[in-house]
């Protein structure tokens, strides 16, 4: 069985870049170890970029009624679910992982997507007595942070878009993702997917990119939050950036799901 790989682009502002500045990568096929495709790398410019483009958009999008963030996040979700095999597929070739593993972290994307889109008529505030003998009432309004960065990593990258997407955009977020560039497929389709729900251009960034570019996306000044699912080297120079900055994280660590198999492995076990 061949598969071949999409094509992976840079998707700033509703636009596709075939080049980058952070030059190229060579992904190469897990099974094989050959060279299957080669894209663009995004560096610092392109994250200033993406965050311009945001920034111009962030207001109208915070401002678009739930009912219809709603309506945008369920038809991406109804839109994976449906090319739940062109998924399954990438997973494969982004990092070997069977088509059956794929096709249920299909159904884990799917399920939070939906999940989260739930939410988006349900963030309201709170009316608080104030126990003032004036009888004086306070109330709360939950206000979007603004532009989350989200960074993520190589085992189970769809997964990890639905985890960390799905929530930022039904509380009204623009989001700019860097994925890791060994696993660039699936995060490629769901980018596709996102432009097809309605998202308007500039809400959703995805660049694949160099250490310079995650550094970039941590460090200015207008991403307003950081989501980090990887290792703990790496998060520890987050946390530092964003302590220096007094920026709100938020860190998945800790996971380890690599799984070798060899020449003489039973495959009907």
């Amino acid at each position: 069985m061949t598969i071949t790989p999409p094509t992976v682009s840079l998707h700033i502002g509703g636009e596709l870049r075939a080049s980058g500045s952070g030059g190229t990568h060579d992904h190469l096929n897990p099974v094989t170890g050959k060279v299957q495709a080669t894209f663009p790398l995004a560096g610092a410019k392109e994250v200033d970029e993406a965050v311009a483009r945001a920034e111009a958009v962030r207001e109208d999008w915070r401002r678009t009624p739930p009912e219809q963030r709603r309506a945008i996040l369920n038809k991406l979700a109804d839109l994976i679910d449906a090319n739940r095999s062109a998924f399954a597929e990438a997973a494969a070739l982004d990092g070997g992982t069977p088509l059956m593993m794929g096709e249920r972290g299909v159904d884990t994307c799917v399920a939070w997507t939906r999940y989260y889109a739930g939410w988006c008529d349900k963030l309201s505030g709170e009316l608080i007595s104030t126990h003032d003998t004036r009888g004086e009432l306070a109330y709360t309004v939950p206000e979007p942070i603004g532009i989350v960065g989200i960074i993520i990593t190589w085992n189970g990258p769809l997964i990890s878009l639905g985890m960390k997407v799905g929530p930022a955009l039904a509380a009204g977020n623009c989001v700019i993702v860097k994925p890791a560039e060994v696993t660039p497929f699936a995060p490629e389709l769901f980018a596709q997917l996102v432009k097809e729900a309605g998202v308007p251009d500039g809400v959703f960034t995805l660049m694949p990119g160099t250490a310079e570019a995650g550094e970039a996306l941590v460090r200015h000044k207008k991403v307003e939050l950081i989501s980090f699912t990887g290792g703990p080297i790496t998060a520890r120079k987050i946390m530092m950036a964003c302590a220096e900055a007094i920026k709100p994280s938020i860190m998945e660590l800790g996971g380890k799901s690599p799984l070798l198999v060899l020449a003489d492995a039973d495959l009907d076990l």
